[in-house]
């Protein structure tokens, strides 16, 4: 999964999602996200 955070950090709009792997469900990627720092 790619997402695009630039308006994000900027405080200027939402993130962009810019790619998808198959087979990444939403509940996988929110671990992820979970266990970074």
């Amino acid at each position: 999964m790619i997402i695009d955070l630039t308006t994000v950090r900027q405080d200027s709009g939402p993130s962009r999602l810019l790619d998808m792997v198959e087979g990444r469900s939403k509940a996988v990627f929110k671990t992820w996200l979970a266990a970074r720092p």
